[in-house]
């Protein structure tokens, strides 16, 4: 599983062959490589990390209505 982070040196991307430099907001796969922010990987990615933070905001609004209505 691959993490959003931000790039400390300059090098290529793994699927499109851009150049990534440093400083620049990568997702990164240990054994795979960096991708840049206009590779399909990167952007199916943050995709799904939109997803599970809509979820996952959606979840805990439901859990404090719960709480405050059942006097938890």
């Amino acid at each position: 599983m691959g993490k959003f982070i931000t790039a400390k040196f300059d090098s290529k991307c793994a699927q499109t062959g851009e150049q990534i430099k440093k400083k620049q907001h990568i997702y990164y796969v240990p054994g795979r490589g960096a991708f840049c922010e206009n590779s399909k990987a990167y952007q199916d990615q943050r995709e799904v990390k939109s997803t599970l933070d809509h979820v996952q905001a959606n979840e805990e609004a439901y859990f404090d209505n719960f709480s405050r209505n059942n006097n938890i």
